[in-house]
């Protein structure tokens, strides 16, 4: 394997393989930790938004969307959220709490 130069805001370790086709990247959290570039939130498919997928914290944006939001306040609420986005997670942390949803489970 040959490592690759880390993209920017990227989240995995990439290697190419010496004597062939195609690339792996594997995602180190823990031992190599990226929060201070991760530039990534997501929308699960029930409407809630996760900045962090180590958080416990999601915000839902189903109920206002349904209630009629115009643009502008989801657009403060989605804000909120990301300025509320913690500035590292707690993996590696005693007594972290693994989330009930995890990455595979939300599409990260």
């Amino acid at each position: 394997l040959e490592s690759q130069p880390r993209e920017p805001h990227s989240t995995a370790r990439v290697y190419r393989f010496a004597d062939g086709r195609g690339k792996i990247g594997f995602i180190n959290p823990v031992s190599e930790p990226f929060c201070g570039d991760c530039n990534r939130i997501r929308l699960t498919a029930d409407g809630r938004l996760r900045t962090c997928l180590f958080s416990l914290n999601e915000t839902d944006l189903r109920a206002p969307l349904r209630a009629g939001a115009d643009d502008a306040l989801l657009e403060r609420i989605i804000r909120d959220a990301v300025w509320r986005k913690e500035l590292k997670h707690h993996v590696g942390d005693p007594g972290f709490i693994q989330p009930a949803r995890t990455m595979s489970a939300i599409g990260g």
